[in-house]
């Protein structure tokens, strides 16, 4: 999927909530929100390499210890990101 400028992976989603735009990643429960998709998908993307950075500093691995989110919750989100998106997923 490309978002402004960006391309962005698969495995997140955009869509909105009310008059905000969320971008949640699929494979860890991390989400971000923006009034715009480009800005919801940066700051998650920022929160993602933050999380990275913070991990490496401690010792660990990428996103150890970051819980997957429930399969109803990203059932959810694919829902309404099919309704803002209708040709991915």
């Amino acid at each position: 999927m490309r978002v402004g400028d960006r391309d962005v992976p698969d495995e997140v989603l955009t869509f909105r909530e009310g008059a905000m735009w969320i971008a949640a990643w699929r494979r860890f429960d991390v989400v971000a929100q923006g009034e715009t998709e480009a800005e919801a998908v940066n700051r998650l993307l920022r929160t993602m390499g933050s999380q990275c950075l913070c991990d490496a500093m401690d010792g660990r691995r990428p996103f150890e210890g970051v819980a997957a989110p429930p399969v109803d919750v990203v059932a959810g989100w694919e829902a309404k990101h099919q309704a803002e998106h209708p040709t991915t997923v």
